[in-house]
Formats: C-alpha cells, sequence, structure tokens
C-alpha cells in the first residue's frame, strides 16, 4: 500500500489521538494539529507524527499545516 498523507485536527483529543496512531500504526504520514504543545503533543511526536501547534479557529494555523502537508497552495 502506497503511503498517504493525513492532516489531524484536534489530534491531541481522544478521538484525534486515537486517529494519529492508527495511521502511523499503517505506515502513513501523519501532521497533527496541536492546540498547545504539551504532554499530548509530545506524546503524538514520539509515535512519529509531525506536530503542528495552531488553533483550528484560526483559518491561517489550519490552511498552514494543509498546504505543508500538501505541498501545494490554498487559495
Amino acid at each position: 500500500m502506497a503511503q498517504k498523507k493525513f492532516v489531524v485536527t484536534g489530534a491531541t483529543g481522544h478521538t484525534g489521538s486515537c486517529t494519529v496512531e492508527r495511521l502511523l500504526e499503517r505506515g502513513h504520514a501523519v501532521r497533527a494539529l496541536a492546540h498547545r504543545e504539551d504532554n499530548r503533543s509530545k506524546r503524538l511526536e514520539k509515535m512519529g507524527a509531525e506536530v503542528v501547534i495552531g488553533d483550528f479557529l484560526k483559518f491561517n494555523d489550519v490552511r498552514a499545516a494543509v498546504e505543508r502537508q500538501l505541498n501545494a497552495p490554498i487559495s
């Protein structure tokens, strides 16, 4: 299976962190959007996710996370 790229918002919450973990287990690249750097975001980094600190309610934070993951601008 080819590796796919995913952006997971709310990555430090229960559902988000489980999603990140499963995607990584399946060999996918994951960019995890976390609201702050803390023990939960550090755990995701240790698992292999690229953690981006940002606010889901701020369009530019989300756009930056997605653009870098897709290597393409979003307009």
